[in-house]
């Protein structure tokens, strides 16, 4: 089973991300729900989790925060980051820490649904176990999404510019 916590300083959000689709189908359990960053980090430590679900504004420490410091656990780790702002800057400085998926609220079940498989997957391919160099597999496909959407923006500025569009052009989902 993969194990997952899940953040958000709003209860009825963390209460609906309980029942919203039926986690032992994905092989995972939801071992800790959080209303702060402090408290998500200290329960992704304690049971050992796989997946991290995060908003990103929260009190103590905010969803960015809580990614960039559980990214320095020498383990293959995954991360959703699930927020009310469709940002971009909030959008490349989550791929800069390697998150999975960005998911806008309200959370649509088939969205998560979908993230869920491709981490899975991900978990499979690697076989659960992380080799050496995957940290820097993953920082170097993170770089190099990084490099292409700086590229698009310096060369497209003057036009107004979405996530959608930029997104596409690096051959990514835009959530």
């Amino acid at each position: 089973m993969f194990k997952v916590v899940i953040a958000d300083d709003e209860y009825y959000i963390l209460r609906e991300f309980e029942h919203i689709i039926d986690w032992a189908a994905y092989g995972c359990s939801i071992v800790g729900l959080a209303k702060n960053g402090s408290d998500a980090k200290d329960l992704f430590i304690k049971h050992n989790a796989h997946i991290l679900i995060t908003d990103i504004k929260m009190p103590i420490i905010d969803g960015l925060q809580l990614i960039k410091e559980l990214s320095d656990i020498e383990r293959h780790i995954e991360f959703i980051l699930i927020s009310g702002f469709s940002d971009f800057s909030f959008a490349l400085t989550a791929i800069k820490y390697g998150v999975s998926d960005y998911l806008l609220k309200p959370i649509i079940p088939e969205e998560l649904q979908s993230a869920l498989i491709k981490i899975i997957g991900r978990f499979k391919q690697f076989d659960f176990h992380e080799s050496p160099n995957r940290k820097l597999q993953l920082q170097s496909n993170c770089n190099r999404f990084i490099k292409k959407a700086y590229e698009y923006v310096e060369n497209h500025y003057q036009n107004p510019i979405s996530l959608h569009e930029v997104a596409e052009y690096l051959g990514i989902s835009h959530s």
